[in-house]
C-alpha cells in the first residue's frame, strides 16, 4: 500500500482496517479516531478480599466482570481463503480478562482494579473490543464503574477495532502501560501493525486518565495515528518533506502530539514500542500476533489457493497474550513531578506562572538552613530524590539521568554546566547543603534500599 490517498482530508489521524483480496491489494479504510466510551454500573456479587497484589488481580477482575482470565495464553490462528478470492485472518475466539492491576488509583484509601479485557461490544463491527475498565468496591459489592473501548470511528460512521484479536491479515503488537504523572495515574493503549500480505504499516496510541473514578481520554492522544508506507517517513522529516508539504505537516503534527504527552524518541516498530523507549512507565500487558510460516511459504500457499490447488486454510499466525502486571513494583514512582494534565488532557506545568522562582523549588531554602526528619516524613521517594538533586542542580550540576536532566532543564533557574564527574560536594556545597543532601539520601534509602530507580 502506498501513501494516504491524496484526496483524503483529515486533521491529523486516520484509522485503518485491512481488506485483502487475492490480488494482494491492501486498502486502508480512513477514519477519525474517536473513543467509544460508556459509564457503567454493572454489579457483581464478588466480595472484597485481603489479597490486593497484582498476582490475583486478573482472576479477581474476571469474577467481577463475569469473564475468564486468559492472560498468558497463546492462540494458533488460520489464514483463510474464501470463495470470493479474498484472504481473512481467523479471530481469537475466546473473550476474557487479559491483565489487571490493583492499586489505590484515586487516592481514596481503597484499592481499585484497572482491568484490560477482550469482550463483547455493541459498537465494534466484529462484536468484540479491547476494553479498559475501572472496578471499584462499594457497599453493594464490586462494580465496573467506568469503561473505554479501544475503537475507531471511520468517515462512514462505522466503528473499527485494531488489535489483531478480531482477525485480519496484519501482524500486530499491542502495548498497555501506565504511569503516575504528578499525582495522577494515566493509562495508555498502543498498537502497531504491518500487513503480512501487502505493504503498509499503521500505528496509534491513546491515553486515558482518572477523573474521580471515571476514565477519560486525553484529547492530545486523539491526534496520534499513522497509516501508510513506509512508516519510517514519520520519523524522518526530510523523507516526509520529499513526499509533499501536506504530508510533512501531518507527520510533524503527529510527532508534536506524541511529544505533548511527555514522551520522547518516537520510532515505533515491533519490540520497540513507547514503553520500551521511555523510563518511568510500567507495562501491564503486551500482546503480539506473529507468523508461524515464512513469507515464501505463505506466498506459495496464496498462489496455490488462487489457482485452486491448495487447501482453503493454513495455520499461519500465533497470538500471544503476555500479562506483565505482576512485574509492577508495589511502589509506583512518578514519571514527572512538574507536569499535570488539565481537564482536556493537555499537558501544562504544575508550577505557578510567576517571576518568583521560589515556587519552582521543592525545598526553596535547603541551601540556607538544616532540614529535619519530621518535615521529610510525608514526602514520596521521588520527592526526596528530587529535593536532594535540587541542591546539586542549584549549583549547576549536569545529570546523567534523562529524567532528572529533563526535570531540572524545565526550571527557569537551572543552568547546568558542571559534569557529574567534575562536581565535588566538599568544595561546591556549603555546610547546610552537604548536611541536607546526606539527610535526604538517608531518608530516601530508608524508604527504598535501592533508592529512586530513575536516578541512575
Amino acid at each position: 500500500m502506498g501513501k494516504k490517498e491524496t484526496g483524503m482530508k483529515k486533521t491529523i489521524l486516520v484509522s485503518a482496517g485491512w481488506i485483502l483480496a487475492a490480488g494482494m491489494i491492501g486498502t486502508a479504510l480512513p477514519g477519525q479516531a474517536v473513543l467509544a466510551a460508556k459509564r457503567v454500573t454493572s454489579e457483581s456479587g464478588e466480595t472484597s478480599s485481603e489479597g490486593k497484589s497484582s498476582a490475583n488481580a486478573g482472576q479477581k477482575a474476571g469474577k467481577i466482570e463475569g469473564l475468564n482470565y486468559i492472560g498468558g495464553k497463546t492462540y494458533t490462528l488460520n489464514l483463510q481463503y474464501s470463495k470470493e478470492n479474498s484472504m481473512t485472518g481467523e479471530a481469537v475466539g475466546e473473550t476474557g480478562v487479559l491483565a489487571a492491576v490493583s492499586r489505590d488509583f484515586d487516592y481514596d484509601g481503597a484499592d481499585e482494579i484497572f482491568s484490560v479485557s477482550y469482550k463483547d461490544s455493541t459498537n465494534s463491527p466484529t462484536g468484540r473490543a479491547i476494553t479498559f475498565s475501572i472496578l471499584k468496591e462499594t457497599d453493594g459489592g464490586w462494580k465496573t464503574v467506568s469503561e473505554q473501548e479501544m475503537l475507531y470511528l471511520d468517515y462512514q460512521g462505522n466503528y473499527r477495532e485494531m488489535s489483531g484479536m478480531s482477525g485480519g491479515t496484519a501482524f500486530s503488537e499491542v502495548s498497555v502501560f501506565l504511569r503516575r504523572l504528578d499525582e495522577q495515574y494515566q493509562f495508555f493503549y498502543e498498537v502497531y501493525e504491518e500487513s503480512s500480505v501487502a505493504t503498509g504499516q499503521s500505528w496509534n496510541i491513546q491515553g486515558f486518565y482518572l477523573d474521580g473514578d471515571e476514565l477519560k481520554k486525553m484529547e492530545t492522544s486523539t491526534d496520534i495515528f499513522y497509516e501508510g508506507s513506509p512508516i519510517s517517513e514519520l520519523w524522518d522529516s526530510k523523507a516526509a518533506a520529499e513526499s509533499g508539504e501536506d504530508w510533512a505537516l501531518e507527520n510533524a503534527n503527529i510527532i508534536d502530539a506524541y511529544e505533548n504527552l511527555i514522551f520522547s524518541d518516537p520510532n515505533i516498530s515491533f519490540d520497540h514500542m513507547t514503553v520500551d523507549q521511555n523510563q518511568g512507565m510500567y507495562q501491564v500487558l503486551r500482546m503480539k500476533k506473529g507468523s508461524l510460516v515464512s513469507d515464501e511459504e505463505r506466498s506459495q500457499w496464496i498462489s496455490g489457493c488462487y489457482n485452486g490447488d491448495e487447501a482453503r486454510s493454513m495455520k499461519c499466525y500465533s497470538y500471544k497474550i503476555n500479562d506483565l502486571s505482576n512485574e509492577i513494583p508495589n511502589i509506583i514512582q512518578g514519571y514527572r513531578t512538574d507536569v499535570i494534565f488539565d481537564e482536556n488532557g493537555t499537558a501544562e506545568s504544575s508550577a505557578a506562572d510567576t517571576t518568583d522562582t521560589t515556587s519552582e523549588f521543592i525545598i526553596p531554602d535547603s541551601d540556607s538552613r538544616y532540614l529535619s526528619r519530621e518535615e521529610l516524613s510525608n514526602m514520596s521517594l521521588q520527592q526526596l530524590n528530587y529535593a536532594k538533586n535540587e541542591i546539586y542542580a542549584r549549583k549547576g550540576r549536569v545529570f546523567q539521568s534523562p529524567e532528572l536532566q529533563n526535570y531540572f532543564g524545565s526550571k527557569s533557574w537551572y543552568h547546568g554546566s558542571i559534569a557529574a564527574d567534575d562536581f565535588k560536594d566538599s568544595t561546591m556545597l556549603n555546610d547546610y547543603e552537604r548536611a541536607n543532601t546526606e539527610l535526604l539520601s538517608k531518608v530516601e534509602h530508608e524508604l527504598a534500599p535501592d533508592g529512586y530507580q530513575l536516578d541512575k
